[in-house]
């Protein structure tokens, strides 16, 4: 036997929202002006994700190639850091 609230459960569990099986590239038309305003007043803009891979492969390569130029000068200054960090950190101060 199913209870009340549990057939409403199911109800909702078993709704589809439509717009889900619409196809997008069904448009014939261009948006207007407004539109693209709308748009873009919400956020709404055009982004590639190519440009930001880019991006970051780039400074990837930037940083492999200023450890490979000066890689260990870069090392030894970093020791150093780390030297006064510990210093300082078993300093007491009374």
């Amino acid at each position: 036997m199913i209870f009340p609230d549990e057939s409403e459960k199911i109800y909702n569990a078993l709704q589809f929202d439509l717009q889900l099986f619409a196809e997008g590239g069904d448009k014939t038309e261009e948006p207007t002006d407004k539109k693209r305003r709308d748009a873009r007043k919400k956020g709404q803009v055009a982004r590639s994700q190519e440009l930001n891979a880019a991006f970051v492969l780039l400074a990837g390569f930037f940083v492999i190639k200023l450890f490979k130029v000066r890689g260990k000068q870069i090392i030894n200054t970093l020791d150093k850091l780390k030297h006064i960090a510990m210093a300082y950190a078993t300093c007491t101060f009374i």
